[in-house]
């Protein structure tokens, strides 16, 4: 899964990331409630980004900004502003736990951005391995789609994922020039602040209903949710294959939906052992290691690529 030296580490990082971002899902369902999802969105980053870039303050010559800040921003408007903004906003028109669904169609463009842009092998294996983890993620809420169908919701979701898969693949392209924690703390910093004043100005801090609930949301989205859960992730992202770490994440939907059952009575389906059933298969082709039958790799261009040794 991981060019990791020590891949323990790294299956113990992604089995955390999942239970974070899992749950994450319906307490920022819930927290929306009370702050615009531009607002919402917005301070989860900056706060984030603020504590990353406190924590790491005496490494800041890092940072090369005046070098680095097109690359910077590009990452920003990519993994921040579009993706972010973009999910907060289509919480609003469906369940927490079906946005993440379709939202989760992100492995199979990630799998295929990364195989044309970062030249990741792709064989019919892993290609079966996607398209089969994202049919089981439609499985888990396949009632929640029939009945909470949304015309916006349901475009919002696959724009959030096509944002998301890009600008991962941007991150990963530049790991060789640009300090990888830097990145994600300046993405994090300037499409948090641009989001903030975007919802200052189009959403008004007037419609804000301060209570527990928001400030615990908040808290939780700019520690767990999106300080420690992008740092994992971007870590992840360079040390291995975008594909197999993408393919993973499947299983996050899948707690999503466990969770928003719990606490916000949102329905479970009678299909989500099916759905488990056919995430854990997709997980094992995409990770698994090429075997004899599965020595042809397809490079982009449509030729067959060395098998590597």
């Amino acid at each position: 899964m991981t060019e990791n030296k020590y891949p323990l580490v790294s299956y113990i990082l992604l089995a955390l990331l999942i239970i974070i971002w899992g749950v994450s899902w319906p307490i920022y369902k819930h927290g929306v409630q009370f702050m615009p999802p531009l607002l919402f969105a917005g301070i989860r980053s900056f706060i984030a980004g603020t504590l990353l870039f406190l924590f790491a303050w005496k490494l800041r010559h890092h940072i090369r900004f005046k070098k680095h800040w097109k690359l910077y921003v590009i990452s920003a408007i990519l993994n921040n502003v579009l993706y972010l903004g973009l999910q907060t906003v289509g919480m609003i028109y469906l369940p927490g736990g079906l946005f993440s669904v379709l939202v989760y169609i992100q492995p199979v463009i990630l799998g295929i951005l990364s195989w044309w842009f970062l030249n990741e092998e792709m064989t019919i294996a892993k290609i079966f391995g996607l398209v089969l983890g994202f049919i089981g993620i439609v499985f888990v809420s396949i009632d929640g789609l029939m009945i909470h169908l949304s015309a916006i919701g349901v475009f919002l979701a696959l724009a959030t994922a096509i944002a998301w898969a890009g600008g991962v693949v941007f991150v990963k392209k530049l790991k060789n020039q640009v300090d990888f924690y830097w990145m994600v703390v300046m993405q994090l910093l300037l499409g948090g602040g641009t989001l903030l004043v975007s919802g200052y100005f189009v959403e008004g801090v007037q419609t804000i209903v301060w209570n527990a609930d928001l400030i615990g949301t908040i808290a939780w989205g700019g520690t767990a949710g999106m300080a420690a859960g992008q740092v994992i992730y971007f870590k992840l992202m360079n040390e291995g294959e975008a594909s197999k770490v993408g393919a993973c994440t499947f299983l996050v939907p899948i707690i999503s939906v466990a969770v928003s059952a719990i606490f916000l009575d949102e329905a479970v389906t009678r299909n989500l052992f099916i759905g488990m059933m056919l995430v854990g298969t997709s997980i094992h082709l995409v990770n698994r290691h090429k075997e004899s039958s599965d020595k042809e790799i397809v490079g982009p261009s449509g030729h067959r690529l060395p098998k590597k040794e």
